[in-house]
Parts: structure tokens; sequence; C-alpha cells
């Protein structure tokens, strides 16, 4: 279940008041209501990030997994300024599926603190949605 805040007019309603479930792109298969996610990653290498990318989509956590780069990162670490050139990575994935997903970035991944954040897709093309279910289903063969 995602939550996200809302906006209220009433500025003593708690955090808890102020959020709703956020019902993502809902696609019924088999009596089951699947959400899908877009989850941003970012790694040092390109070759890190295909490493990772085959031993999600392989393990049917990520239906894809895009990679993007190289870009620039300005951020902070440790008290100091850092730069770094980073590959930004999107995989697809459902909300029954992200857990297990993240825990296997976080074990793969060579950062400390990984980047993983994933958004709700809100909208999108029917049957993409549904590849990405059938895609991450792990009874699926092929």
């Amino acid at each position: 279940m995602l939550f996200v805040p809302l906006r209220t007019e009433n500025s003593t309603a708690t955090w808890v008041d102020r959020c709703r479930v956020l019902r993502v792109s809902l696609v019924f298969r088999m009596g089951v209501r699947v959400g899908h996610l877009q989850v941003i990653v970012s790694i040092d290498s390109r070759d890190g990030a295909e490493r990772i990318a085959r031993e999600l989509v392989e393990a049917r956590l990520a239906a894809c997994f895009q990679v993007l780069g190289p870009m620039r990162s300005i951020f902070r670490w440790n008290g100091e300024i850092e730069a770094a050139d980073e590959w930004l990575c999107l995989a697809k994935t459902t909300t029954e599926r992200f857990e297990e997903l993240r825990e296997r970035l976080v074990a793969l991944h060579p950062y400390d603190i990984p980047e993983i954040i994933a958004t709700p897709i809100v909208a999108g093309h029917a049957d993409y949605l549904e590849w990405i279910s059938v895609e991450t289903t792990p009874s699926v063969r092929g």
C-alpha cells in the first residue's frame, strides 16, 4: 500500500490525516489488483548497472531495466560536497514485487546507501502495464 501526503487547508491536521491511499494503475489479473511502479536507481558504472539489470530481469523482479547516462551528480556525502559520474536506471515493476526488488538492489549495489525511489505509475498504456505484470510474475516461464 502506498501513501502520499495531500495538501490541506487545515494546518492543524496531522500528517496521517493528510495522507490518503494512492491507488496506482491497477490491472485486475486472476482477481488480484496489481499496481505498477517505476523505480529510480543510480550507480557508478555502466557495467554495474547492466549486471544488476540482468539479475533483476532474470529474477522477474523487473520487467525492464533501462540504463541512461552517464550523468553528473553533485551531492553531499559525509559532510563534504562531492561530484561523480553516474548512470541513472529506471526499473519497471509491480507494487507486489517492489520489496523483494528493493532488497535485491541493496544487496547487489556497491553504494553504502543506494538511491532507490519508487514512483507510482498512475496512468499508462494498458497493454504495457499488463506486460509489466506478466513479466514480473514468478511462475511465468519463457
